[in-house]
């Protein structure tokens, strides 16, 4: 199955991401197949493309949307809730910890000595 080239072509996928946007931190939709969730998740990722491809075309170079999504800041992935599949919309970056700005007098150039054990696992992970 082929998925269209046309943005109006995906109003369910349009609603799910102006929803997760509308959320504090995003959205879940159960399915009742895994093979149901796969297709939908491809479906967003299809139409946030066209969005891309859209503002590239009709917005100035200098925009800050020019080939961008306004859902770009979202994130979509498979999981299990409970006894159903769910495709997940979140915002990434929810979880931002404390910004610290640098300045000269601060010493960043010494290397971590010894990272506590979950970031040694978040520094090898692959995405």
């Amino acid at each position: 199955m082929s998925l269209s080239s046309s943005i109006h072509a995906y109003p369910a996928e349009v609603e799910a991401f102006e929803r997760a946007m509308g959320a504090q931190l995003g959205i879940m939709i159960k399915f009742a197949t895994i093979t149901k969730a796969r297709a939908f998740l491809a479906r967003l990722h299809n139409v946030r493309r066209l969005q891309r491809q859209q503002n590239a075309k009709i917005l100035p170079v200098d925009h800050p949307l020019h080939g961008q999504s306004d859902w770009d800041a979202l994130t979509c992935c498979l999981r299990q809730y409970n006894e159903h599949v769910v495709v997940q919309i979140t915002r990434i970056n929810q979880n931002l910890g404390e910004i610290i700005e640098i300045t000269d007098d601060m010493d960043v150039e010494k290397p971590a000595e010894q990272l506590p054990a979950p970031m040694k696992q978040l520094v090898y992970r692959r995405f």
